[in-house]
């Protein structure tokens, strides 16, 4: 899906799950933690999850259970009704990062204006 052609070698369970991921705008290991949950009915360890990611990192191991997941949201995908709330993905709030946002903003823009007018000073010899 999100694929050219000089990426042919990924193996179809490892693209699936790049995709899902991609769609769900989360991270693989999230991808896995949530296929976990929608399998089992209960969360786990990240230590617990781990012991699966790890073979997927490095062999393109993909289990069962995540590969069910990446098929349902690909259909849903292709089907336009992908929505993540349907796969436990909470929505994040408008603004809910602005104050952080903000005050990074302010202290970098102080941070500025601060050098330029040691520099200034320092032209002119003050």
């Amino acid at each position: 899906m999100f694929f050219g052609d000089s990426e042919k070698s990924i193996p179809a369970d490892v693209r699936n799950v790049l995709d899902a991921a991609a769609l769900l705008q989360v991270s693989e290991f999230c991808l896995f933690q949530l296929a976990y949950r929608h399998w089992h009915g209960s969360d786990t360890s990240e230590g617990s999850i781990e012991r699966h990611f790890i073979p997927y990192m490095f062999r393109s191991v993909v289990p069962f259970w995540v590969r069910q997941l990446c098929r349902r949201v690909l259909q849903a995908a292709a089907d336009g009704t992908l929505d993540p709330v349907d796969f436990g993905i909470e929505p994040s709030r408008v603004g809910e990062h602005q104050p952080v946002t903000l005050v990074r903003a302010l202290a970098v823009g102080g941070t500025v204006v601060g050098m330029l007018l040691l520099a200034c000073g320092l032209f002119v010899g003050y």
